[in-house]
């Protein structure tokens, strides 16, 4: 089952290599969470004339039932998010992090501290 996926690009070309990585992530973040429902994503090139080298900035939003979204931004301005892919990736593995914390406290698996 193919997961929907929203891809907007702002201030910079629309990627299809970048569409099918954005795919491919949200695929596999599917198998590993199937209550996921959709997710929509944004890559920005903001706008900075005076600076050399460009920082793609990454917002995920990660639709998941009974529960407020979970939403990631990559906006550092991090050398290594010069590239999209990087950037991109990064905010993967931090969406993969926040929906295991959000599926463990769904499924009760969160650790309690004993007084």
């Amino acid at each position: 089952m193919s997961l929907p996926v929203d891809m907007t690009f702002r201030d910079m070309t629309p990627n299809d290599t970048l569409r099918g990585l954005c795919e491919e992530q949200v695929e596999r973040l599917g198998r590993h969470y199937p209550e996921l429902q959709r997710v929509e994503v944004t890559l920005a090139n903001p706008h900075r004339h005076q600076e050399h080298g460009h920082v793609v900035h990454v917002h995920l939003i990660a639709h998941v039932p009974g529960a407020k979204n979970v939403v990631v931004t990559q906006d550092s301005d991090d050398p290594k998010y010069q590239q999209a892919d990087a950037a991109l990736r990064d905010a993967f593995r931090t969406m993969e992090r926040q929906l295991k914390v959000w599926s463990d406290k769904k499924h009760n698996r969160v650790k309690r501290h004993e007084p």
